[in-house]
């Protein structure tokens, strides 16, 4: 039977439609005068430039147009780039439209103070399914697309000044979910582990090697039956030691403590994959990842891990904890469906009325029975396996649908 190799990145086919910013000549700067709309060749996240914006007033703002000729019709996703360089009020809005006057369009406005553009002074990736759109006028996605909007609308002063990269309509890439524990929780084992392997789904568990057989905390006996039936147990410090902020040869030290550990007790299959504790990372501690041979580390930020990935060293994850119900992780997991980028979703303990960060077994219930209910459009795998599949060319024994 003919064979199919498997694209890196989960990528299914490339973008239909694609703007780097590299050429601004086709494009028309309106709305404030005296506003900002050009290249910078400095700050860029893909090419040799981005496109750099600036308002002088609150309204209209500075605005960007492009004569285009697009078929959306079947668009799934759509993604950018972003950097902020600090917190400021105003908006960023995103149009496609089928009229020379942009009056019906396709539209994504956000307020640029949301956590949704955070970490500030870092290039970020927003991702968008078709949903998030709002249609303004009797427009649809079968419309033919003939204009690309951009309007920056200042807020208070400082004015926003972000840089925007890597306009990609529709890249298809097979979704994917890692479902994750932090801290060695016995619940990791006494409920996770037995409701998800019912299930066929598996987990992956970040260890503090310092609390293994601790109260409430997994014994390596069952460390070792998680890891022995697939599972995969990472790092997280010995201590969960918050590692941002330290020096380089200490951020290295405490990386490598769970290191040890594991290789120690052989569990070695997943030693080099690591998550921050507190999600807390910087510049320091990428560098010492690379430095201790870590695989791919994760990290916080309530967001999409989207593909193809830019660090693997920071890699945004979901916390599912006290306050949050099953129908938010059911919109972020039909959005990683949507759009066919990857979401990790991470638990704490698994409680009766949760404090603060742990999650309540009901919620963890719903969230799973949901994932095997879904399973023919979202694969569930361990971090490694993720991480392998990314990166290393693959075969199926049928073609890819």
């Amino acid at each position: 039977m003919p064979r199919s190799a498997l694209p890196q990145n989960y990528q299914i086919h490339d973008p239909i439609w694609t703007e780097g910013f590299e050429d601004l000549s086709s494009w028309t700067k309106g709305g404030d005068a005296e506003g900002i709309a050009e290249a910078d060749t400095e700050n860029f996240k893909e090419g040799s430039q981005s496109l750099v914006m600036r308002p002088v007033t609150d309204w209209p703002g500075v605005t960007f147009t492009k004569t285009v000729d697009l078929d959306l019709s079947s668009l799934a996703s759509f993604t950018y780039w972003i950097y902020t360089p600090e917190a400021t009020y105003g908006s960023l809005e995103i149009d496609f439209s089928p009229d020379a006057n942009v009056a019906r369009k396709m539209s994504i406005a956000e307020s640029l103070h949301t956590s949704g553009f955070e970490p500030r002074g870092k290039w970020i990736r927003k991702i968008f399914s078709k949903s998030d759109f709002t249609v303004v006028g009797n427009t649809r996605w079968d419309d033919h697309i003939i204009r690309v909007f951009i309007r920056l609308v200042g807020g208070s002063v400082p004015r926003p000044r972000p840089n925007i990269d890597g306009f990609r309509a529709d890249a298809r890439f097979i979704p994917k979910c890692v479902v994750m524990f932090d801290d060695t929780h016995d619940t990791d084992y006494t409920v996770a582990f037995p409701y998800m392997s019912a299930r066929n789904i598996p987990g992956t568990c970040y260890l503090n090697s310092d609390n293994v057989g601790a109260p409430g905390r997994c014994t390596l006996s069952q460390i070792q039956t998680m890891y022995d039936a697939g599972w995969a147990i990472c790092g997280h410090t010995a201590s969960h030691t918050t590692i941002a902020g330290l020096p380089l040869d200490e951020q290295e030290y405490y990386i490598s403590t769970t290191q040890d550990y594991l290789e120690q007790h052989g569990l070695t299959r997943c030693k080099d994959y690591f998550t921050y504790p507190n999600n807390s990372a910087d510049d320091v501690s990428f560098q010492a990842c690379a430095n201790r041979g870590i695989v791919c580390a994760r990290a916080g930020g309530n967001a999409l891990t989207g593909l193809p990935v830019d660090n693997k060293y920071y890699l945004p994850s979901y916390a599912v904890q006290h306050n949050t119900t099953v129908s938010t992780v059911i919109a972020w997991i039909n959005k990683a469906i949507a759009t066919g980028h990857s979401i990790f979703l991470f638990f704490h303990s698994i409680v009766e009325n949760p404090p603060t960060y742990q999650c309540d077994p009901a919620v963890f219930r719903g969230v799973i029975d949901y994932l095997y209910n879904m399973r023919p459009l979202i694969k569930c795998v361990t971090i490694d396996e993720w991480y392998n599949g990314l990166t290393n060319p693959r075969y199926r024994s049928l073609p890819m649908r």
